[in-house]
């Protein structure tokens, strides 16, 4: 098997392998560079000490894309506590969830796009900051935060899903700030187009 090193003349081809290599070297910055075919899905298991953090080289205006097809295109299931970062991404998931995090992770997701995937965003257990992110005609919700999720949603866009643009279980607590949610639901479910409280 061809091997890469991770450096900008030798990079690797897939995210997943970047983020092993990050793993055992104990580092904790990913830089992707944008490209016009979609990376593979990546699952975040385990990190080092200083967490780990994944970014566009292109910024906002170029971001990575990345697709699932039977799972979530990015899947976090590292310890309590563990900080993630994710920035600048395009995700969506034909048969599986646009971004899916449980086990307890302290998550963060700025200046992205979750689209076209089962759910957008599923959340249980972890703490999970949204900022300056857009989510879209997703087949169920946009965002689903389950059992004891601790939330900070912040300015996000979020329309045209299928049933609720947010659906909240009683046991979450957090705040939404400059959160538009419009255009969400289908008349033939009963969920709240808008904001289901649980």
């Amino acid at each position: 098997a061809v091997t890469h090193s991770g450096a900008l003349d030798d990079p690797f081809c897939l995210i997943q392998d970047a983020v092993t290599a990050a793993v055992n070297a104990n580092k904790a910055v990913i830089s992707v560079t944008p490209s016009t075919k979609p990376y593979e899905a990546v699952t975040i298991s385990n990190v080092g000490s200083a967490g780990l953090s994944i970014s566009s080289s292109g910024g906002a205006a170029s971001p990575v894309q990345i697709r699932g097809t039977n799972n979530a295109a990015v899947s976090v299931t590292v310890a309590v506590g563990t900080k993630v970062l994710l920035t600048d991404l395009d995700l969506a998931a034909s048969s599986g969830n646009g971004l899916d995090c449980s086990g307890g992770a302290d998550l963060t997701l700025l200046t992205s796009r979750v689209h076209h995937s089962v759910n957008g965003i599923v959340v249980n257990g972890c703490v999970l900051t949204l900022d300056g992110v857009r989510v879209y005609k997703n087949d169920n919700n946009g965002i689903y935060l389950q059992t004891s999720t601790a939330y900070s949603l912040n300015n996000l866009m979020i329309w045209n899903n299928n049933a609720s643009g947010i659906a909240l279980q009683a046991s979450g607590q957090g705040t939404l700030r400059f959160v538009t949610v419009y255009a969400n639901g289908n008349p033939s479910l009963t969920q709240p187009p808008g904001i289901d409280c649980g």
